[in-house]
């Protein structure tokens, strides 16, 4: 009687935290499905306006401005397929993290060092 008891018991002390645990496995679950797909509320690249800027703020010759074209549209044209998409999935975003990577790192390869630097806007937070 001693055994079952002691057998009865641990079943009472474990079903509890086993139940816990599924249900907390649940929860996180239903979680992560609310968060995905997100709205996208990113406005597409605009080419145009964004050669326009980056000229406006760097020096470039005739050369350098035929490749940063080609760049921005090919930049614009694959990230606008995710930007202008109504929701992203967490996949979906991490593509177009990775596009504005390679991105930004192209284009610093292109306008060198001193160039790139005139792009970067600095906030002041006080």
């Amino acid at each position: 009687m001693n055994h079952l008891t002691s057998l009865f018991l641990l079943f009472l002390i474990t079903f509890p935290i086993v139940g816990l645990a599924q249900e907390q496995q649940t929860v996180e679950n239903t979680s992560f499905e609310v968060q995905y797909p997100i709205k996208n509320t990113l406005k597409p690249v605009d080419a145009k306006k964004e050669t326009q800027l980056i000229l406006s703020k760097t020096d470039l010759d005739k050369e350098a401005t035929t490749v940063l074209k080609q760049l921005i549209k090919k930049h614009a044209q694959a990230s606008n397929k995710y930007r202008k998409s109504a929701t992203l999935t967490r996949e979906q975003q991490m593509e177009l993290k990775e596009l504005e990577t390679r991105y930004k790192f192209e284009l610093k390869q292109l306008l060198g060092e001193d160039n790139y630097k005139k792009l970067l806007v600095v906030v002041h937070t006080d």
